[in-house]
């Protein structure tokens, strides 16, 4: 599972995590998404958690492999 979510100790900054362990650490929302929706693809995910809310990737996505 994917998940972002807000740092707790730095503000404006985000988590990503993949499967529980902190994955990456960035600044803006868009970033975190691109980084979160290529690693579900990579991970044959239906898509991730962004601040609570699950996002899905569209079928085109998955059959470009993210591009």
């Amino acid at each position: 599972m994917i998940t972002i979510e807000k740092n707790k100790n730095f503000k404006g900054y985000l988590n990503i995590f993949v499967g529980g362990f902190l994955f990456d650490q960035v600044k803006s929302r868009a970033n975190a998404m691109k980084i979160a929706s290529d690693l579900a693809v990579q991970r044959q995910e239906k898509g991730y958690t962004f601040l609570g809310s699950p996002k899905l990737i569209s079928h085109s996505e998955l059959l470009h492999g993210g591009k």
